[in-house]
């Protein structure tokens, strides 16, 4: 669990330790520090350092640990790992004066493997914790903890169900395939399904849950299933399956079915919702199992993806794959072999990922308004594409994006039994309450394609309302905007939520 200007050390075995800096609102002078550092493990209680180096893409950080009595040496930022953490027992240590030192680094720390320097070492490490350049395990940033906002409820244990070897729509495979999630309140409550979004964790999605909110695990059961490809869930980042296979929104929900009804004994839900992709699968849940939830609230999504929307995410992908000397196939392909990433083709192109996809997450009026710095805090344009877009962007796996991506862009609750590309028919199948949410400023889910979908739907089966705001994509999430959020909470609570 990343929580802003914060970092996690994990994961933790029954004798290691999880840390998480936890400094909430942030010192003066204090910068971000947005990336997470992972894979480190303390056996025992010690004291550590980490020296002030400048940073970039992939390098390792050095934790030395100090000899009784010695002082901590100039340009280095003490870090206290404590022990007694069990393992997925959901606790979390504090830090102390962490990383006050390596401000000036801050944002371009992102994927960092890390040495630990043992215990009595004379000079070098005695055991190295880094990863194959071919396999850099990602510290996955929530966005979210690239802004000022904060998680409003503990991050409860990740948590994995196994689906086996699992047919996909296509007919291929996914060998060994798992599904995580997490779950807030009591399994005697109501269940609700809140699936992530593109790029998203299962605790990007906590912004949207409180203990006086409409979603709150004090009133229901709330479970948070990882899409394929987001890391979590099955992926390219843990798994060796090359090519990765495509993976439908069918896929997803399907994998979700079986969790829950194989893997928690849940036959029905009270509400199915969620924003972006999360919309998307909320859409998918109602066509392709209309029977099993009370309520469906897609925000700033659709039920299929759109004709400019795809013309969007190709050139999201075009730009990713010209680092890789590879040209997109079109819509619904991801351009074919391309062999592993080095480190500077993973921070090119995920680099330029991010300032492409800067001018589509939120609208012109946010631009013109700066929002960006007023309520955002970066200090001005460029501020605002390297630390918050290259910074969320570099912290991803360019292969999980492109599967996530092709998902995306495939989507459309059309097709599959026993609809066969019929659209009307899909919309008309579905049966639960609706309350879709768009967003009037959303430059790839405008309200106009809303405004059909619902059309479409039965009689009396869907509410439309519109978020008054100029935060364009980012009204539905992830919690940067206080007043969307309100907006959001009052929408919810008037369906019944």
């Amino acid at each position: 669990n990343v929580y802003p200007y914060g970092i996690q050390i994990a994961p933790a075995p029954a004798t290691g330790v999880t840390i998480n800096a936890g400094l909430g609102t942030p010192s003066v002078g204090l910068e971000r520090f947005p990336s997470p550092v992972t894979f480190l493990t303390a056996p025992e209680a010690a004291t550590y350092v980490a020296c002030n180096e400048r940073l970039t893409f992939g390098d390792a950080i050095a934790l030395n640990v100090l000899r009784t009595g010695e002082a901590v040496p100039a340009g280095c930022a003490e870090v206290k790992l404590l022990p007694e953490c069990s393992a997925g027992d959901g606790s979390v240590h504090e830090t102390e004066n962490i990383w006050s030192e390596l401000s000036e680094s801050a944002r371009e720390v992102s994927k960092v493997p890390v040495r630990l320097w043992q215990s009595g070492a004379d000079d070098g490490p005695t055991t190295t914790t880094t990863m194959p350049e071919s396999k850099l395990t990602t510290p996955d940033l929530n966005i979210s903890d690239l802004t000022l906002s904060s998680s409003p409820i503990p991050e409860p244990p990740l948590q994995t169900f196994l689906l086996g070897d699992f047919t996909l729509q296509s007919g291929a495979i996914l060998p060994s395939a798992q599904i995580s999630y997490t779950i807030h309140g009591s399994p005697s409550l109501p269940p609700i399904l809140y699936p992530t979004w593109y790029s998203g964790l299962t605790s990007s999605n906590t912004w949207l849950l409180g203990d006086s909110r409409p979603l709150s695990p004090q009133k229901y059961c709330i479970i948070i299933p990882a899409l394929f490809g987001n890391s979590q869930s099955t992926s390219p980042s843990n798994s060796d399956l090359r090519p990765f296979p495509a993976i439908t929104m069918y896929d997803n929900v399907r994998a979700q079915h079986e969790l829950l009804t194989k893997g928690l004994g849940i036959t029905h839900l009270r509400a199915v919702l969620g924003w972006s992709m999360g919309a998307a699968q909320t859409f998918q849940w109602a066509t392709q199992y209309p029977d099993f939830m009370d309520l469906i609230v897609p925000f700033c999504g659709a039920a299929r993806c759109a004709t400019h929307n795809k013309v969007f995410l190709e050139g999201q992908k075009s730009a990713l794959l010209a680092v890789k000397g590879v040209r997109s196939a079109g819509a619904g392909s991801d351009g074919g072999e391309r062999g592993e990433w080095s480190k500077e083709e993973w921070e090119t192109g995920m680099r330029a990922f991010g300032r492409g996809y800067a001018g589509w997450g939120f609208s012109q009026a946010f631009y013109r308004e700066k929002l960006f710095e007023s309520k955002l805090g970066y200090k001005d344009l460029e501020d605002f594409l390297v630390g918050f877009w290259e910074g969320w962007a570099v912290s991803k796996d360019p292969e999980n994006m492109l599967t996530m991506l092709r998902t995306w862009q495939t989507a459309d609750v059309s097709q599959q039994e026993p609809y066969n590309g019929d659209f009307e028919a899909a919309m008309q199948a579905i049966k639960a309450k609706a309350l879709v949410l768009p967003c009037k400023t959303d430059l790839y889910f405008p309200p106009e394609d809303s405004e059909i979908e619902v059309s479409l739907m039965r009689d009396g089966i869907a509410m439309l309302a519109v978020f008054p705001s100029i935060w364009g994509h980012w009204a539905g999430g992830p919690g940067d905007s206080k007043d969307d959020g309100e907006w959001l909470d009052e929408q919810l609570s008037g369906f019944g939520l």
